[in-house]
C-alpha cells in the first residue's frame, strides 16, 4: 500500500518578473526558482517552461546555495533541458566536413560538367525539420555521387541538436538575475 507523509521542505523561493522597459520584454515574463536546501533540488516554473533537477546532497562539504552559486550556463542547460531542436547550420558544417573526410571535392565536375555534389542542395537537405528527414534527403542527394556509399552512422554523426530558445532564456535569467542572489546567500553562510 502506498504511503503518504507530510513534509515541510526548507525552500528558498526567488521570483523573477520582467518589466515593460526590458529590451527583451515578453521573452519570459515571470519565473519562480525554488531551491530545496536540504534535498539539493532546483525547480523552475515559468512562462517559458518548467524545469527541474536534483543533485546529490553534500551538506558536510558544500551547501546547496554554494553549489548553485558556482555553476555555469552550459552545465545548468545540460541538467535541466535536452537538445530538441535541429541546428541546421552546425549540421551543414558537419556534413561538409564529412564530405571532405571522404576525400570528395564538391567542386569536381561529373561527366555532364555539373558539380559532383551541389553544396546548395546539401545545405537544403540539412534544413529539413527533423533528423530522419535530413538523413533521407542526404541519402537521395548523394545517390550517384562519390558519397553514395558513405556510412549511415557517419551521416547520423553529422546531426547537431540544440536547446530550445525557452531553455536558453531561463538559464540566461538564472545567470543574470538569480545566480548573483545565490552567491550572496552562499557568502552569508560562510560568515
Amino acid at each position: 500500500m502506498a504511503k503518504v507523509e507530510n513534509r515541510t521542505p526548507n525552500i528558498v523561493s526567488l521570483y523573477f518578473q520582467q518589466e515593460k522597459g526590458d529590451p527583451d520584454y515578453g521573452s519570459c515574463l515571470w519565473a519562480i526558482f525554488n531551491f530545496d536546501l536540504d534535498r539539493y533540488e532546483l525547480s523552475i516554473t515559468s512562462d517559458c517552461g518548467n524545469y527541474a533537477y536534483g543533485w546529490v546532497p553534500t551538506p558536510h562539504s558544500e551547501s546547496f546555495m554554494h553549489l548553485i552559486a558556482r555553476i555555469d550556463s552550459g552545465y545548468l542547460l545540460d541538467k535541466i533541458a535536452t537538445q530538441k531542436i535541429l541546428n541546421t547550420g552546425e549540421t551543414f558544417k558537419a556534413v561538409k566536413q564529412l564530405i571532405s573526410d571522404y576525400g570528395v571535392d564538391p567542386s569536381e565536375l561529373n561527366e555532364y560538367d555539373e558539380p559532383t555534389i551541389d553544396l546548395s542542395v546539401v545545405k537544403s537537405c540539412c534544413e529539413e525539420s527533423i533528423p530522419p528527414e535530413v538523413i533521407f534527403a542526404l541519402r537521395n542527394t548523394f545517390r550517384g555521387t562519390p558519397m553514395e556509399d558513405c556510412d549511415d552512422g557517419d551521416l547520423w554523426g553529422c546531426i547537431c541538436m540544440d536547446f530550445t530558445a525557452n531553455a536558453k532564456k531561463i538559464v540566461q535569467i538564472f545567470i543574470d538575475y538569480i545566480k548573483p542572489l545565490c552567491k550572496k546567500a552562499s557568502d552569508k553562510e560562510v560568515m
